[in-house]
């Protein structure tokens, strides 16, 4: 493992998504327990938001329930906390980041560095 430091991949005045047609690969045909390189059904969808003019994509189960974004999950450190201000083009609230995702996104960044291991070099 070699961790380093990478920008947020989201912007925090709010990203656009998409739902996508792709759905996300079913864990008994592809463990998602194992970090594999098998990115063709996020690559699909990172291509239907494209050219849909949005962010990410929304990536479906096989039975129709919300499983993550193209580009990772609401839990995964480069995504971190990100506001999302319209799906399938449809504004969520006024279009803008609410006062929860203002809080949260404040708390999140406060305990992150505040916490953890820090790393120097040797």
């Amino acid at each position: 493992m070699l961790a380093e430091f990478k920008d947020p991949v989201y912007d925090l005045a709010g990203i656009r998504l998409i739902t996508s047609s792709v759905r996300r690969t079913a864990a008994d045909s592809l463990d998602p327990k194992i970090h594999h390189n098998n990115l063709l059904t996020s690559i699909l969808a990172k291509i239907e938001a494209n050219v849909a003019g949005a962010d990410d994509a929304v990536m479906l189960d096989n039975r129709g329930f919300i499983a993550e974004t193209n580009a990772t999950h609401l839990t995964g450190t480069m995504g971190g906390l990100a506001p999302v201000i319209s799906v399938d083009g449809r504004a969520i609230g006024d279009g803008t980041p609410g006062p929860v995702t203002k809080q949260l996104t404040e708390l999140y960044a406060n305990l992150s560095a505040s916490t953890g291991t820090t790393v120097t070099a040797p």
